[in-house]
């Protein structure tokens, strides 16, 4: 042990440390104690201390048992007022008062004490899901017990506490906050250590950070070296920077690895995704609105236009009103960037959001403004951002583009409207288009600048009232990764599985009862089923609308012909069952007493009455009669399928979880060569109060149709959105989404059976509704951190696929984990994981070992097995997979031998009359 500071000692455990680094474990370790915890940033970590009053529960962990252990924070030495237990601890258990902290110091000897804790703080943390707790404030006895006699049974009281826990709770994960006395008493029951302050700590007394003295590092250095070499146990050290200072927490974590430890370098309020043994990507970006414009966030261009550009790119927008208040923590590494879209005329809230915004930017937080700023541009925030306005010399009757970068004309030229000309200076930066005015007026429309960068209305989005269509002005992606300075990553792809595009098919039940225009007349829904299901093998889900064919629905005297027909359609193997609710709501809205009223909002179904009870009606109880009326034994309803506006609101996107059914429509993608642009591209889906509404990838034949007013034959020209949303860029998914009325009309029904060839001639991998929905979600919540050079990724394992440029480099196989191979697509390289999480690492060569180039086949399984490989795929089409690499392997299905087709590339081609089967590549 290190004595009276001796520097010689110190100096030779530093070397020490550097010479052998001491790790005994891979396991990394996150810390957050602050409200509203981003859980998915801190998932990308194995080990994540949360403070059990913010995160009332834990996340559910994976099937797989891969992800997070979440561990409740919990003090044992100490005992805060906010804590519900705190009144029921008897006051002589008290030592006294810790004056910084403001905190009651526990005495740990009374015979009562670890039956106390184990029952009114573990017990409660376990029902909830915690099934690890760190324990801190262990040390905080010593400021009021100084012998050593009574020091030892304070320790001996602490060991006997958590002896009992570990009694109690065998697979419980302790993890200690110092405790260096108590250790030696309890070390096999412990799973970890922590200390704080080894390099950069800070002085909640006097406010401020410092260097920790020499003698304090050597003395943690010592108990460390002691802990991993002794007890095997992995130690973490805890320092403590700014929460702008990202660069001093990179250098910190840097040197707390260089000597072996286990870093995550913080704020001293622990309110920050901090840096450990790896660094979190931010993928969520805030996006900042005005909630008093006159439309819903659905409709407004921050949502419609740009959200479809930043997931593109492998970001996650996350809605914020300028008018409730900003965020109260760091940012810093959360959020990878702030973009607001404002409305000409908007009025700037009177709250603090202008000087927010210049403290995220003097932090180093990018920001991007799109249409008007959010922030006078007069006065001292404007000055903050170099922008500097002037006194408009008169108004102008003319305006003419001075400046124009190509960023600026990316669907149609900008067009100068001298009304809008306002004398605005961009200061530092790069404009991007200068306006001037017959004054001679001039203004910076748009720029980048050192904090980020802005583009003012009306050269972002352009309205063209003759052909009611929008272009955008600005290139929008270019713009949002410039100004936002976002990195290259690795991103989630949710419209591709293994190198192959994906491809739903799902049906509104709208018209099953419809006739058809030629005798004999049969419904729309039997033509469907006998002109479309029986030929076409793909997956689909199909929905039935309860008021239409049910004997309490519109249709009674019908309803015994058009039940046997639902049957045998959900009975057919391929087909997924779906709801498409009871009434058919056209405005979900009106639920709560807005929108539309009366019998124009649903089906005309005799006795029926509107109103907000009805909701459960419309999800729960439309599920429960197809299951228990239409639904063949051993399959239920698994999704549903919003009608009409598909504008529900939280409450009803609520009951779909609740209901444990997937959910989907709304969104509306239309892009054609008539209307070829990109804010034709929907979002992925919305928020809704904290349940997620998936959007449908591509539009239903309403809109290729005129509303269902002709040409009846236009859903043909769903094939061009397909086409458009694959090149250049992969946007969406194939969704061939229609429904049932396609059935009763010879034009629609032709240009339904052109659709489906079309996909037959496409590679693509075929899924259910059910299937995709959680790829979403996984998107959402999917991690990436950087280790050293190479990725980190996590999610649920629903989504296996990831996007690079195709410059990034090649998968290196052999470094990376949990990647089965890469397939190009146009400029893009998409690599394939094998499971959950991963661990990618890329070279500049491509890889010399065999490996899968693409499938229309999920991973059920990959095993690696000297330069070849074992692989169970299964699918809902016949097998189709195309291995790299493989020239010389010998490849099996299931112990037979297969023989591929030499394709480009080199590459080998395989088919199999199999839905699954177990692949094996065997190589020289």
């Amino acid at each position: 042990m290190l004595k009276n500071g001796n520097p010689t000692c110190g100096i030779c455990i530093l070397l020490l440390f550097l010479i052998q680094p001491l790790r005994a474990d891979s396991t990394d370790f996150a810390f957050y104690y602050g409200v509203n915890p981003p859980l998915e940033e801190l998932s990308a970590f194995d080990r994540v201390i949360v403070d059990p009053d913010y995160v009332k529960t834990p996340p559910t962990p994976r099937q797989d048992s891969t992800g997070p252990t979440w561990l409740a924070y919990v003090a044992l030495g100490e005992a805060n007022q906010s804590r519900d237990y705190y009144r029921k601890i008897p006051p002589a258990w008290f030592l006294g008062k810790n004056q910084i902290w403001g905190s009651g110091v526990l005495d740990q000897t009374p015979p009562s004490w670890p039956d106390f804790y184990l029952a009114h703080v573990i017990a409660p943390l376990w029902k909830k899901g915690y099934r690890g707790f760190f324990f801190d404030a262990l040390d905080s006895y010593q400021l009021f017990v100084s012998d050593e006699e009574g020091r030892a049974r304070q320790a001996a009281g602490q060991a006997t506490v958590l002896r009992r826990i570990k009694k109690a709770y065998p697979g419980a994960y302790l993890m200690l906050n110092r405790g260096f006395e108590v250790l030696p008493k309890i070390h096999d029951a412990v799973s970890a250590v922590a200390f704080e302050s080894l390099f950069q700590g800070w002085n909640e007394g006097e406010k401020k950070f410092f260097e920790v003295p020499e003698q304090d590092r050597f003395f943690l250095l010592e108990k460390a070296q002691e802990i991993v070499k002794q007890y095997h146990l992995p130690v973490v050290a805890i320092d403590y920077v700014a929460a702008g200072d990202r660069s001093q927490a990179r250098a910190t974590a840097e040197r707390i690895k260089s000597v072996g430890l286990i870093p995550w370098v913080t704020t001293p309020a622990v309110d920050q995704v901090g840096i450990g043994s790896k660094e979190v990507q931010p993928r969520k970006v805030l996006m900042l609105y005005d909630g008093k414009e006159q439309r819903n966030l659905d409709e407004l261009p921050i949502h419609r236009n740009l959200s479809p550009m930043l997931t593109y790119l492998g970001y996650v927008p996350e809605y914020r009103d300028i008018r409730e208040p900003p965020p109260a923590y760091p940012l810093q590494g959360r959020y990878a960037g702030i973009v607001s879209w404002l409305q000409p005329g908007s009025s700037i809230p009177k709250n603090d959001l202008a000087l927010w915004l210049v403290a995220q930017a003097s932090q180093g937080m990018k920001m991007a403004f799109l249409g008007q700023l959010p922030f006078a541009t007069v006065g001292p925030v404007a000055d903050a951002f170099g922008l500097k306005a002037s006194v408009l010399s008169k108004v102008d009757t003319m305006a003419r583009i001075l400046v124009a970068d190509p960023i600026m004309h990316f669907e149609m030229e900008p067009i100068p409207d001298a009304r809008m000309v306002h004398p605005l200076k961009a200061g530092a930066g790069k404009t991007l288009l200068r306006v001037v005015g017959n004054s001679k007026d001039t203004m910076d429309a748009a720029a980048f600048a050192p904090w980020g960068g802005y583009a003012l209305a009306p050269f972002v989005i352009r309205d063209l009232p003759v052909r009611k269509a929008l272009r955008w002005v600005l290139q929008p992606m270019d713009f949002l990764a410039r100004a936002l300075a976002l990195p290259v990553l690795p991103a989630p792809d949710f419209t591709t599985e293994n190198g192959t595009r994906l491809l739903m098919v799902h049906v509104d039940g709208d018209g099953f009862a419809n006739l058809a225009e030629w005798v004999p007349n049969p419904f729309a829904g039997e033509v469907i089923k006998k002109e479309i299901l029986d030929r076409y093998p793909f997956a689909t889900t199909f929905s039935i609308i309860e008021g239409e064919v049910s004997d309490e629905g519109m249709y009674p005297d019908v309803a015994d012909k058009l039940q046997p027909i639902a049957k045998r359609i959900l009975a057919l193997p391929h087909v997924e069952i779906a709801s498409h609710t009871y009434s058919h709501p056209f405005d979900w809205p009106s639920f709560k007493g807005g929108g539309k009223q009366g019998r124009e909002n649903h089906l005309d179904i005799k006795g029926f009455r509107f109103g907000p009870l009805m909701m459960q009606r419309e999800i729960f109880g439309s599920i429960r009669y197809i299951n228990e009326t239409l639904a063949p034994k051993g399959k239920v309803c698994k999704v549903l399928l919003w009608s009409g506006n598909c504008n529900p609101d939280e409450t009803a996107v609520g009951l779909t979880y609740a209901a444990g059914v997937a959910n989907i429509n709304g969104g509306e993608t239309l892009i054609t060569s008539s209307s070829d642009s990109w804010t034709g591209i929907a979002p992925i889906g919305i928020d809704r109060g904290g349940h997620y509404q998936i959007f449908a990838p591509n539009q239903n034949e309403n809109l290729y149709t005129n509303e269902w007013k002709g040409p009846f034959y236009g859903y043909e020209n769903v094939i061009e959105t397909f086409e458009r949303t694959d090149r250049p860029l992969r946007f969406k998914p194939v969704d061939i989404y229609y429904h049932t009325y396609s059935g009763s009309k010879q034009a629609s029904l032709a240009a339904l059976k052109k659709v489906y060839d079309w996909a037959l001639g496409q590679n693509l991998f075929n899924l259910y509704v059910s299937e995709y929905v959680p790829k979403i979600l996984d998107f959402n919540g999917f991690s990436l951190a950087k280790s050293g050079s190479a990725w980190a990724f996590r999610g649920r394992g629903d989504l296996r696929e990831l996007r690079i440029p195709a410059s990034m480099g090649f998968p290196d196989l052999a470094k990376s984990r949990g990647i089965a191979g890469y397939a190009d697509v146009g400029g893009n390289r998409y690599i394939h994981a094998t499971g959950s999480e991963g661990l990618l690492v890329l070279g500049p060569r491509p890889p010399t070992q065999p490996f899968l180039w693409s499938a229309n086949g999920a991973l059920a399984g990959w095993e690696a097995r000297g330069r070849g490989f074992l692989m169970t795929l299964r699918g809902h089409l016949d097998l189709a997979f195309v291995l790299a690499g493989a020239g010389s392997c010998r490849v099996t299905a299931d112990g037979k031998p297969l023989e591929g087709n030499a394709v480009q590339g080199g590459n080998r081609a395989f088919k199999l009359a199999a839905r699954g089967a177990a692949i094996e590549v065997a190589c020289p």
